[in-house]
């Protein structure tokens, strides 16, 4: 699952840069609603997203690489037989430890594994589910531990019947962000990861470009509700070969309660490095 870790690696890190770059940038808060809530339902978003897809590499790189990590990071499996199904492998960050990816961690991820999880041995409906044990991520941006809590639940539904790409959903239930002033982002949703090309090169990872698909619902750390959605006509394009891996393709409705929607527009394939928000017909362009 090398190739899959990569993958979520390069969106966790674009979706940090690109929605911590909206907070700081006024020309996508427009004048006719001026308050922090006008766009911080789109920033949250991003939170949930990333936050979800760092959880999911995390787990899948400890789960794979049980007995060569580079880390000391402390690992229990029960039972211990490779072949024996079900399992639960608790992954225990101590008080604080310095991941292989370089971002810090505390806390205890609870994984419940149904089979085998690598793509050669992964059968369909076989499944994850990580729950959450005082569990703390560390964001230099923020220069703070942000809490984790609820479930993330992973399954891997087989091979679509048409193009034979390899498909996941990943599903959040409960989920919740508390950041350092105890504000927080509850959400739950719902999304759902084809690999389009790729998979058949496991040691090659530049032609690989994925299809990504649904949405969430939730509160954001000022108590407005909102929800989001991928347009089902125009899904998320991600394209490793794109100046080290980025989304090129696609849209993103984000509607929080009583303000105008915002659409996030990623562009029409090319790698160009251009992000469109559009609310109330206005657009603001973002470059990266």
């Amino acid at each position: 699952m090398k190739v899959l870790n990569i993958f979520f690696i390069v969106i966790f890190l674009f979706l940090t840069t690109f929605f911590e770059s909206c907070n700081r940038n006024n020309e996508i808060s427009p004048e006719e609603n001026n308050s922090l809530s006008d766009y911080s339902s789109t920033i949250d978003y991003g939170y949930t997203v990333h936050n979800n897809s760092g959880i999911f590499n995390i787990a899948n790189y400890y789960v794979s690489s049980q007995n060569t990590k580079n880390d000391s990071v402390t690992i229990t499996i029960t039972p211990s037989s490779p072949d024996s199904f079900p399992k639960t492998i608790t992954i225990d960050f101590g008080d604080s430890i310095m991941c292989y990816d370089g971002i810090a961690r505390k806390g205890k991820l609870i994984i419940y594994l149904t089979g085998k999880w690598r793509l050669s041995e992964i059968q369909p409906q076989t499944s994850m589910s990580i729950e959450f044990d005082d569990y703390y991520v560390y964001y230099p941006s923020l220069n703070q531990f942000v809490k984790r809590e609820g479930t993330l639940n992973i399954s891997y539904l087989g091979r679509d019947s048409i193009n034979n790409y390899p498909i996941y959903v990943r599903q959040s239930v409960d989920s919740k962000l508390i950041f350092g002033d105890n504000t927080s982002i509850s959400w739950e949703g719902e999304h759902k990861c084809t690999w389009l090309e790729g998979y058949n090169t496991p040691n090659y990872n530049l032609d690989n470009v994925w299809k990504l698909e649904g949405g969430n619902h939730g509160t954001n750390r000022h108590g407005r509700h909102f929800t989001s959605m991928i347009d089902s006509n125009n899904p998320l394009i991600f394209k490793r070969g794109c100046n080290g891996g980025k989304i090129v393709q696609g849209t993103i409705t984000i509607s929080p309660d009583n303000l105008p929607t915002r659409i996030v527009d990623f562009g029409n394939g090319e790698c160009d490095n251009t992000i469109t928000i559009i609310i109330n017909g206005n657009s603001y362009t973002i470059t990266q």
